[in-house]
């Protein structure tokens, strides 16, 4: 088996019950999983109630079938501990494609235009489940 450097770059934060990431550049299995990882050990903290994430793909690029489906096996992972939402901002055509391919994965998602719009969509679903 072929172990190739990872391709692709991000940036991941948190700011309440919201996990932001940015992804940028073409991406290949070995990039897409230290990614997953790299989700998982910061949405570690809000996994006890729900939470969402924020993921801007101004700067994605894609990458192959295997980035596909390790992204669909994240998103499972996501939604099986608490996550209730997910907002992509300004998808590339390519991007947009993939994400439809794997679109019952994702629902329930937004594609949206800017950070802002993102972070009010991600905060009204969340109030949806804030105990009073």
């Amino acid at each position: 088996m072929n172990q190739f450097l990872a391709h692709g770059q991000f940036y991941i934060r948190t700011e309440g019950q919201c996990l932001y990431t940015q992804m940028l550049g073409v991406w290949n299995k070995e990039g897409t999983e230290r990614y997953s990882q790299a989700v998982k050990n910061q949405a570690q903290r809000m996994l006890s109630s729900p939470w969402a994430r924020i993921v801007d793909l101004a700067e994605f690029e894609g990458g192959g079938s295997e980035v596909t489906a390790e992204l669909t096996r994240l998103q499972r992972w996501a939604k099986d501990n608490s996550c209730i939402y997910v907002v992509f901002i300004l998808p590339k055509s390519l991007v947009e494609y993939m994400l439809q391919s794997a679109h019952d994965v994702y629902q329930p998602f937004e594609i949206v235009q800017s950070k802002q719009e993102a972070e009010i969509l991600a905060q009204q679903q969340l109030q949806q489940y804030t105990v009073i």
